[in-house]
Protein backbone atom coordinates (compact mmCIF):
# COMPACT_ATOMS: atom_id res chain seq x y z
CA UNK A 1 0.00 0.00 0.00
CA UNK A 2 1.24 3.52 -0.66
CA UNK A 3 0.19 6.83 0.77
CA UNK A 4 0.72 9.89 -1.42
CA UNK A 5 1.59 13.09 0.40
CA UNK A 6 2.60 16.38 -1.16
CA UNK A 7 6.28 15.85 -0.30
CA UNK A 8 6.52 12.19 -1.32
CA UNK A 9 5.09 8.69 -1.18
CA UNK A 10 5.16 6.53 1.95
CA UNK A 11 5.34 2.78 1.30
CA UNK A 12 3.34 0.80 3.86
CA UNK A 13 3.55 -2.96 4.33
CA UNK A 14 1.14 -4.70 6.71
CA UNK A 15 1.81 -8.24 7.89
CA UNK A 16 -0.63 -10.16 10.09
CA UNK A 17 0.31 -13.36 11.89
CA UNK A 18 -2.37 -15.56 13.46
CA UNK A 19 -1.01 -18.08 15.95
CA UNK A 20 -3.46 -20.59 17.44
CA UNK A 21 -3.07 -21.59 21.08
CA UNK A 22 -5.08 -24.04 23.18
CA UNK A 23 -7.87 -21.57 24.01
CA UNK A 24 -7.23 -18.52 21.88
CA UNK A 25 -5.57 -17.09 18.79
CA UNK A 26 -2.72 -14.60 19.06
CA UNK A 27 -2.87 -11.86 16.43
CA UNK A 28 0.28 -9.90 15.61
CA UNK A 29 0.35 -6.97 13.20
CA UNK A 30 3.66 -5.64 11.91
CA UNK A 31 3.67 -2.37 9.98
CA UNK A 32 6.73 -1.42 7.93
CA UNK A 33 6.97 2.17 6.71
CA UNK A 34 9.18 3.29 3.84
CA UNK A 35 9.57 7.03 4.39
CA UNK A 36 11.34 9.06 1.66
CA UNK A 37 14.03 11.55 2.68
CA UNK A 38 11.67 14.46 1.94
CA UNK A 39 9.38 13.26 4.77
CA UNK A 40 12.04 12.14 7.31
CA UNK A 41 11.22 15.05 9.62
CA UNK A 42 7.63 13.80 9.78
CA UNK A 43 8.59 10.17 10.43
CA UNK A 44 7.92 10.31 14.23
CA UNK A 45 4.41 11.65 13.53
CA UNK A 46 3.77 8.97 10.90
CA UNK A 47 4.98 6.20 13.21
CA UNK A 48 2.77 7.46 16.05
CA UNK A 49 -0.26 7.68 13.76
CA UNK A 50 0.29 4.10 12.57
CA UNK A 51 0.74 2.85 16.16
CA UNK A 52 -2.58 4.42 17.16
CA UNK A 53 -4.27 3.03 14.04
CA UNK A 54 -2.78 -0.43 14.63
CA UNK A 55 -4.10 -0.49 18.17
CA UNK A 56 -7.63 0.44 17.17
CA UNK A 57 -7.57 -1.96 14.21
CA UNK A 58 -6.47 -4.87 16.40
CA UNK A 59 -9.09 -4.05 19.04
CA UNK A 60 -11.78 -3.92 16.35
CA UNK A 61 -10.59 -7.23 14.90
CA UNK A 62 -10.58 -8.76 18.39
CA UNK A 63 -14.14 -7.60 19.10
CA UNK A 64 -15.33 -8.96 15.76
CA UNK A 65 -13.49 -12.29 16.05
CA UNK A 66 -14.75 -12.97 19.56
CA UNK A 67 -18.34 -12.77 18.29
CA UNK A 68 -17.71 -15.45 15.67
CA UNK A 69 -18.66 -19.01 16.54
CA UNK A 70 -15.35 -20.84 16.18
CA UNK A 71 -14.21 -23.65 16.15
CA UNK A 72 -16.76 -26.37 15.45
CA UNK A 73 -16.87 -28.70 18.45
CA UNK A 74 -17.99 -32.31 18.83
CA UNK A 75 -21.58 -32.79 17.78
CA UNK A 76 -21.42 -29.89 15.31
CA UNK A 77 -21.83 -27.20 17.97
CA UNK A 78 -19.85 -23.99 17.77
CA UNK A 79 -17.72 -22.64 20.60
CA UNK A 80 -16.61 -19.02 20.97
CA UNK A 81 -12.87 -18.34 20.68
CA UNK A 82 -11.05 -15.53 22.40
CA UNK A 83 -8.26 -13.47 20.86
CA UNK A 84 -5.08 -12.40 22.61
CA UNK A 85 -3.32 -9.26 21.40
CA UNK A 86 0.30 -8.33 22.09
CA UNK A 87 0.78 -5.88 24.95
CA UNK A 88 1.61 -3.11 22.47
CA UNK A 89 1.22 -3.01 18.68
CA UNK A 90 4.54 -3.33 16.92
CA UNK A 91 5.75 -1.73 13.77
CA UNK A 92 8.74 -2.42 11.63
CA UNK A 93 9.93 1.18 11.60
CA UNK A 94 12.25 0.69 14.55
CA UNK A 95 10.63 3.48 16.53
Amino acid sequence: MTIKLHAGIVDVTLHYTLTPTAESTRVTRVVTLGVPWSLKLLQPLLVRAFRVESGSTLLGLKAYAEKLPWPITEGGGLAPRRCVLPSSPSDGSGA
